[in-house]
């Protein structure tokens, strides 16, 4: 009986994560540039303790060190992040941008570049592109961007070049940091909508997949819809190893009471 608990709690306490995920995916519903989460399971089987006899290993309710492969148990293996595009939202603001494609802009921290798909920048009091976040875009160089004052319209093509000016003067201020990771399994999240590199070759930069779009932003790729069925299935899914916990508890107790009254 002792497995049977350990394996109703092992799924269980799955359960529990996964609402944690979905109650954060669905909390960033309206995030800007928000990449959705998902957990990735596992099925865990115990190995066989060589020291048992051949009796005792058939034996299939035992504790999970001494257990035979009858039974198997959930396990985490790791998180998962959805990359697909999110919808773009028209914001009329130059400073605005959304990419279509793989890429993601870089933006410098002071524990180095950190790269995201969240695109409502703004100038700060020194004239710098920032996020939201007060992060400074920036070139491929490494440098951040800075607008000179009274330079006029701002202009961002959908290669990255950001230039300034008016119809008999235009100047060129420089050009975004967009790069591309041939796999993403490289990035972690770092709150913020931010991803860092934490393994494999530097990104690709410039990617050709890639295109800039002024005055939008990228929606959450979160589904509402989607989510919140899930949300569903997880708390009966949840409710059902509670359920199957107290059988089992009730059972222990009738299997005592039992050898009680023989004795």
């Amino acid at each position: 009986m002792q497995e049977s608990l350990y394996i109703a709690a092992s799924g269980g306490m799955i359960q529990q994560r996964k609402m944690e995920t979905l109650a954060n995916n669905l909390a960033n519903v309206n995030t800007t540039g928000f990449k959705m989460d998902s957990l990735v399971f596992k099925e865990i089987l115990p190995e066989l303790n060589p020291g048992l006899d051949f009796e005792s290993s058939k034996q299939a309710l035992q504790e999970p060190r001494y257990s035979s492969r009858s039974a198997s148990y959930v396990g985490l293996t790791d998180f998962a992040t959805n990359y697909s595009q999110g919808g773009l939202t028209s914001t009329e603001n130059p400073l605005d941008l959304a990419l279509e494609g793989d890429g993601f802009f870089t933006v410098g921290t002071d524990e180095g570049p950190r790269y995201t798909r969240k695109g409502n920048f703004h100038l700060d009091e020194s004239n710098r592109i920032v996020s939201s976040a007060g992060m400074p875009l920036l070139s491929p160089e490494g440098q951040e961007l800075v607008i000179p004052p009274n330079s006029g319209k701002i202009t961002i093509d959908p290669q990255g070049t950001i230039t300034a000016g008016t119809s008999l003067r235009t100047i060129t201020i420089g050009q975004l940091d967009l790069v591309q990771f041939e796999d993403k399994n490289q990035l972690k999240k770092a709150g913020e909508s931010l991803f860092r590199q934490v393994s494999g070759d530097p990104p690709v930069k410039s990617p050709t997949n890639t295109t800039v779009r002024q005055g939008f932003v990228e929606s959450s790729n979160v589904n509402l819809v989607a989510e919140m069925t899930k949300m569903i299935q997880t708390v009966r899914a949840f409710e059902s190893m509670q359920k199957l916990i107290q059988t089992i508890d009730d059972l222990n107790g009738q299997s005592i009471n039992s050898i009680a009254r023989v004795a």
